[in-house]
């Protein structure tokens, strides 16, 4: 493109005392043209690094499908309330231990007794549920 610029020019330069209106709208393109150009090359301006965003936690919670923002923990999502973590966590304990909540009577009548819910501890400030 610099080329045809270049070339047009000269071209410009042995028409100009042809047809001075067509000469004087050619040149206002021409100025067009070498200024595109210009803001195209590569090598106009020297390359530098892009600086990099300081991005939030919380900012990145809607793009990790599920994921917790703070760590490694999966499925610890941002914002639920204390009540409902901890009713999650005791549902996620009944799912692995799925006796009756009372004691049942075994055979021949033996009782066995159901092993207490462990009690389950959230730390708010970070979101995540410690046992």
């Amino acid at each position: 493109m610099s080329a045809y610029c270049d070339a047009l020019g000269r071209r410009l330069e042995e028409a100009a005392e042809e047809d001075e209106p067509a000469a004087a709208s050619a040149l206002g393109w021409l100025a067009w043209a070498r200024r595109y150009v210009q803001s195209l090359d590569p090598l106009t301006r020297l390359p530098a690094m892009p600086t990099a965003l300081e991005v939030k936690p919380e900012e990145l919670a809607p793009y990790l499908n599920g994921w917790n923002p703070y760590g490694p923990a999966k499925r610890t999502v941002v914002g639920v309330s204390l009540r409902r973590r901890v009713a999650l966590a005791l549902q996620a304990q009944l799912r692995h231990d799925p006796r009756p909540p009372t004691s049942c009577t075994g055979p021949q009548g033996s009782q066995h007794p159901r092993p207490q819910l462990r009690p389950v501890r959230s730390n708010v400030s970070s979101g995540s549920t410690v046992r």
